[in-house]
């Protein structure tokens, strides 16, 4: 540390006072000069000393004669008052230095982030101790593994930021930027497909929304539970939590389109409940429901509700537009379920045509996961009804979508090969549907894939009877545990020898 900057009151070496070389100008001029504190500002009314290193070694020096003279002024050391002008040049000397650290070859981010801990040290004005802590946790962010501190700094930066002005209001959101994917980056490391820990989180985040009086958000976070409790088969669980949002909606304290939307969030979880459960005759009122709400959704004008009063009410689960392709592809699933393939048909032909019109200018991935999962129903719609031909199209789209995306053709490469299977058998090409079924096997976790791969496979392999029948039954009550039909399957397979 350069020595100018050390305090007054050492005997020993005989120089003229410190303030005095501290209000000459400086040579370094800071890189950001608009984030430094202004020299007219009035003086601090609390004396505030800065620890320079340079101070700490002059207790410790045994040798020097003249450091017993020097104990007792040490005291008085804070007492010495700092006026703007010494604390603007303390500032603009550490940021120099933190700056040069951080730009050197190679980097020093440790000193870096030490030079900027000792300008908190500073009676600095609101915005500049913002910007410093926001500084802080960047660096620490992306060179260190300190998360506790990491923390602590984004999240004074997005406190002291929430009440500044227009100038400065870049703080807040830089920083709680740079909390949420910290936090993504530190949730990155759980286990993937731990739902219970997914679960945990969004109760919390559950009962921050209760805590600001937010129906609408506390709706998401449950329903958003709701969800992965449905994909990994917790039906008691799922019963319990839409019968609390059910209640949610009923009382909800909020705008018309915050009430609808939520509506249908919670009528599509519960329409898709009985389709996994394997009820879908039970579904139809339900469905019929979500129809009703989703034409209302649609019509209504989000402006004509006014401003949003509530700061964590400006989420949304998903697009209106998207919504409703979603519906869409819910009642091509329960069509399906139920057997009336015509009627699966047109809804389908009608979500692929509202597809069509989006994919114009929206590029949304979630957009291609609806058009993948139309064309798969199709598909097996098409085979069902004998037209091979039209559903040969179908996976050859598919499949074509699917190459344009890796990460998505290794996600759905296990219902493709399956799709290929099912089309070889319906051209009795056995051995090849053979084959494109164990594959499936090979590269899917995915208990729905296998049941149908192996029961295709089964179908017509004696061989194969033996590994169907140790894995079928824990296969049928993992999957379906609350099923009525999983007990019938399971006996009817114990019948065939």
């Amino acid at each position: 540390m350069n020595t100018s900057l050390a305090p007054t009151g050492n005997p020993s070496t005989g120089k003229p006072p410190v303030p005095q070389m501290l209000s000459e100008p400086q040579l370094w001029s800071p890189a950001n000069p608009h984030f430094m504190p202004q020299k007219s500002s009035a003086p601090s009314a609390v004396p505030t000393v800065f620890p320079d290193p340079a101070t700490i070694p002059v207790p410790s020096q045994p040798p020097a004669p003249t450091t017993a003279h020097v104990q007792p002024a040490v005291p008085s050391q804070p007492e010495a008052p700092m006026d703007a002008n010494m604390i603007s040049d303390c500032y603009a000397s550490l940021l120099g230095l933190a700056e040069t650290f951080r730009t050197m070859s190679p980097p020093n981010m440790r000193l870096a982030v030490h030079c900027l801990k000792a300008a908190l040290n500073f009676k600095l004005p609101v915005n500049v101790e913002a910007r410093t802590h926001l500084q802080i946790g960047r660096l620490l962010f992306h060179y260190s593994k300190n998360d506790e501190q990491t923390q602590s700094h984004l999240e004074k930066a997005r406190t002291l930021g929430a009440h500044l002005r227009a100038k400065d209001d870049s703080i807040k959101f830089e920083a709680a930027a740079l909390l949420a994917e910290f936090f993504e980056r530190k949730q990155a490391q759980y286990t993937e497909r731990d739902v219970n820990s997914a679960c945990e989180i969004l109760a919390m985040g559950s009962e921050f929304a209760q805590m600001h009086n937010s129906d609408y958000t506390r709706g998401l976070f449950l329903l958003s539970k709701c969800m992965l409790l449905l994909a990994s088969r917790q039906f008691p669980e799922v019963t319990s939590t839409l019968s609390d949002v059910n209640s949610l909606i009923e009382g909800f304290r909020g705008t018309n389109y915050h009430r609808e939307a939520l509506r249908v969030f919670y009528l599509v979880l519960h329409v898709s409940f009985y389709l996994l459960s394997g009820q879908a005759k039970s579904a139809r009122p339900i469905l019929k429901q979500l129809h009703q709400s989703i034409q209302q959704f649609a019509a209504m004008d989000e402006m004509a509700e006014g401003a949003i009063m509530n700061e964590i009410d400006r989420f949304q689960w998903m697009p209106r537009e998207h919504m409703v392709i979603l519906v869409y592809l819910i009642t091509v699933m329960h069509w399906m379920q139920v057997g009336m393939l015509d009627r699966a048909k047109r809804s389908a032909e009608k979500a692929l045509t509202q597809i069509e019109k989006l994919s114009v200018f929206d590029t949304s991935p979630l957009l291609t996961v609806f058009h993948l999962s139309l064309l798969e129903h199709t598909a097996m719609g098409r085979l069902v009804m004998g037209v091979q031909t039209a559903a040969a199209q179908d996976i050859g789209q598919a499949c074509r979508i699917c190459q344009a995306n890796p990460g998505l053709m290794f996600k759905r490469l296990p219902q493709l090969h399956t799709l290929i299977g099912l089309y070889a058998m319906s051209m009795n090409c056995m051995d090849q549907a053979e084959n494109q079924f164990k594959y499936a096997l090979r590269v899917s976790s995915l208990s729905g894939i296998c049941f149908v791969s192996l029961s295709n496979v089964c179908g017509y392999d004696g061989m194969l009877w033996k590994i169907w029948t140790t894995i079928h039954y824990r296969l049928i009550f993992f999957s379906f545990p609350n099923c009525a039909h999983s007990q019938v399957c399971h006996n009817d397979c114990s019948s065939v020898k």
